[in-house]
C-alpha cells in the first residue's frame, strides 16, 4: 500500500507531460504557446474590447505577464490595443480579423 501514492504521482506526472506535449503539437501550426492560445480565447470570448487586467485574471497570471502575452499576440497581428473609453489610464485589447481567423481555426 505504501507504493500507491508513488504510482499515482507517477501516473499523474506522465499524463500531465503527455497532455502538455500534445497541446504544443496541436498549436504548432499556428506557432502559438498554450498561454497565447488561452489569451486569444479569453479576448475572443467577447465582441467588445476587454482590459488587460481582465485577461490577466482569467489566465490567473500577473498583469505584467498578461502584457507580455498580449505583446507577442499583437506583434503577430492577432490582437490590437485600444484606449479604454471609460478610463483613459487603462488599455483594452481585442482580436484583429486575423486573430479571429486563427482562433476559429
Amino acid at each position: 500500500m505504501s507504493d500507491s501514492p508513488v504510482v499515482l504521482r507517477d501516473l499523474l506526472m506522465g499524463a500531465t507531460r503527455t497532455l502538455r506535449r500534445r497541446w504544443h503539437d496541436l498549436l504548432n501550426p499556428w506557432e502559438l504557446s498554450p498561454h497565447e492560445h488561452r489569451a486569444l480565447r479569453v479576448i475572443g470570448d467577447t465582441d467588445t474590447p476587454i482590459r488587460l487586467g481582465v485577461v490577466a485574471k482569467a489566465l490567473r497570471i500577473a498583469p505584467r505577464s498578461a502584457t507580455e502575452v498580449v505583446d507577442r499576440l499583437e506583434s503577430r497581428g492577432l490582437t490590437e490595443r485600444l484606449p479604454d473609453p471609460a478610463d483613459r489610464r487603462a488599455v483594452c485589447v481585442q482580436l484583429t480579423d486575423n486573430g479571429r481567423t486563427v482562433l476559429d481555426e
